[in-house]
């Protein structure tokens, strides 16, 4: 009796085993899927954004858009492209914190003719190459123009400049600063053979320059 109580509990433990066994290889297998369904969520939103900017993400259909559009997807410019899609948004920013972006009167005429101009794409080549992005975030990407302009009566104020005050730094600023006063004059001569060219430079130490020319 004694012995087959003990051969049961034997088996209850091994139950209890297999199904310890089971759930630990459960759970495992579910953080596996987990992780995996994470890694591949973020990757994929990952691609989406080129870069950072003050807490928000820039998509990377900008920076093509950039390329695209302004660089004719050229890949040795990829790094100007960068750099201007970086200022463009700096614009964008500021003018949205500012309200002076592209006014309803602006944006409509350029939409228009970004849809038109889509338009004739796609009916010469049967597809849109621009359909990676909206017709309203092209014409805030590529038409900073007037939002500049705007920034800059924000950001760089005018007065009026009393002449008498700044006299003498501007006389030293002419002195220091000369070469951006010069008056340059360039004179060339342009011969056809080399015996010709061989023979001016020969003379250049025997004649004036003028003489030369003439």
């Amino acid at each position: 009796m004694a012995k087959r109580r003990q051969k049961n509990l034997e088996i209850e433990r091994k139950v209890q085993q297999r199904k310890l066994v089971f759930r630990v290889v459960t759970l495992v297998v579910a953080l596996i899927i987990v992780t995996a369904t994470a890694i591949g969520i973020w990757t994929v939103q990952d691609r989406r954004w080129i870069l950072k900017y003050d807490g928000g993400r820039v998509a990377t259909t900008d920076f093509r858009a950039v390329m695209d559009r302004l660089f004719e997807n050229n890949p040795a410019a990829r790094s100007a492209g960068m750099t201007t899609l970086q200022g463009v948004i700096v614009i964008l920013d500021r003018a949205d914190a500012h309200g002076v972006g592209l006014t309803p009167e602006e944006r409509a005429p350029i939409e228009i003719d970004e849809r038109e101009g889509r338009e004739q794409v796609q009916a010469q080549f049967g597809w849109d190459p621009f359909d990676y992005i909206s017709v309203s975030r092209v014409v805030e990407l590529l038409n900073t123009g007037p939002v500049v302009e705007r920034l800059l009566d924000i950001y760089v104020p005018t007065y009026d400049l009393d002449e008498s005050e700044f006299i003498e730094m501007w006389e030293e600023y002419q002195e220091t600063s000369l070469h951006d006063f010069w008056d340059v004059q360039v004179n060339f001569i342009a011969l056809e053979t080399e015996e010709e060219i061989q023979e001016v430079y020969d003379a250049l130490d025997t004649a004036p320059f003028e003489d030369l020319m003439r």
